[in-house]
């Protein structure tokens, strides 16, 4: 008894008290951490919160875990003249990820926004923009898969395993 009095009860008042000072002012912060790489931390410019707003979007919309990380980088993929984007979405590992690869959305750049045209499971990088085109977009190659337009979104044209 006197061990539950010494070790248990200060164990459960710290526990307690501890979990109601987490601060839950800040419930509107984005679902997505960005992870900092030398990939993506060097291309960053203004309208690029139009990128992550989209993918935090996306994340709320499919209910996703709180702390997805994720990069990304900015390429005109259909010749309109705007950058569109491609995000690789790798943690927390068993929501995006399995042994095959990782999460990728592909997004077409609009004037104000983006809008998703791609959402790809198992794919690993590294990614490499071709000059081939399909229906007008530039297919996407990486160590798994090649992507391809089809008219709408992009699909797997064919796993490289």
């Amino acid at each position: 008894m006197k061990l539950f009095n010494c070790f248990l009860i200060p164990l459960i008042i710290t526990t307690i008290t501890g979990c109601s000072a987490i601060d839950k002012t800040n419930k509107d912060l984005p679902a997505l951490i960005p992870m900092e790489s030398q990939y993506n931390s060097k291309i960053i410019r203004m309208d690029d919160g139009y990128v992550k707003q989209a993918i935090h979007d996306y994340l709320k919309y499919k209910n996703s875990p709180l702390f997805s990380q994720y990069n990304f980088t900015r390429i005109d993929l259909n010749n309109d003249g705007l950058k569109d984007a491609i995000a690789y979405i790798e943690t927390p590992y068993g929501y995006w990820c399995n042994k095959n690869g990782c999460t990728i959305l592909i997004m077409k750049a609009l004037k104000e926004g983006f809008s998703i045209v791609g959402n790809i499971r198992s794919v690993r990088p590294p990614f490499k923009i071709e000059k081939n085109r399909t229906n007008g977009w530039n297919d996407i190659k990486m160590s798994n898969a090649r992507l391809r337009f089809d008219e709408r979104q992009y699909i797997i044209d064919d796993k490289i395993f």
